[in-house]
């Protein structure tokens, strides 16, 4: 039986990023330091920002899975490498896929509801995983824009986004992410 085609969102795994990562340093300013990769956390060496603790993603919605968000978890982490960034995070993220920097707190496309709904660009991407992913890290960090989003929704939708926001504020169970 031939291996399952991934989809473009899915395309990265952990390795994915870290090999990536790994094979494109001479081309992004983006240098691991020799000896520092240990279970998922490495060390950058940027031309921008200088060294970086960060953890290697497949995906930056992978931060509040794995609870690396929780208060109780006291980690020096500067930065996440993603294979792609479909989040909201409160670190810097570099995504492997597109190869940029963002700042925290600062996503792809805007979210903000539109005056004219049926020409709301984000309306369509609001109802894929990706999309939902985008809004939902948003709203997790306080973005205003992603509040006035989730406000607009259909109640039924809303609550069920303010209960998974609730759940992923809370550490997951089982034993932590090696970081």
């Amino acid at each position: 039986m031939p291996a399952k085609r991934r989809r473009r969102y899915t395309k990265y795994s952990q390795d994915d990023t870290y090999l990536a990562l790994y094979a494109h340093q001479a081309q992004t300013g983006v240098r691991i330091v020799a000896d520092s990769v240990y279970g998922n956390r490495l060390t950058l060496d940027t031309d921008t920002y200088g060294q970086l603790q960060a953890v290697i993603l497949a995906r930056s919605s992978e931060w509040y899975e794995l609870s690396l968000n929780a208060l109780t978890w006291k980690h020096d982490l500067q930065a996440a490498v993603v294979g792609t960034h479909d989040s909201c995070l409160p670190i810097r993220v570099y995504a492997v896929d597109s190869m940029v920097w963002y700042d925290p707190f600062e996503i792809r496309f805007r979210i903000a509801p539109s005056e004219t709904p049926k020409d709301d660009p984000f309306e369509q991407r609001r109802k894929t995983h990706y999309g939902h992913n985008v809004l939902l890290g948003a709203f997790i960090c306080g973005r205003q824009d992603a509040i006035d989003r989730v406000m607009t929704l259909p109640e039924r939708t809303r609550l069920r986004i303010e209960a998974e926001k609730r759940k992923l504020l809370k550490r997951r169970q089982g034993r932590p992410f090696k970081v």
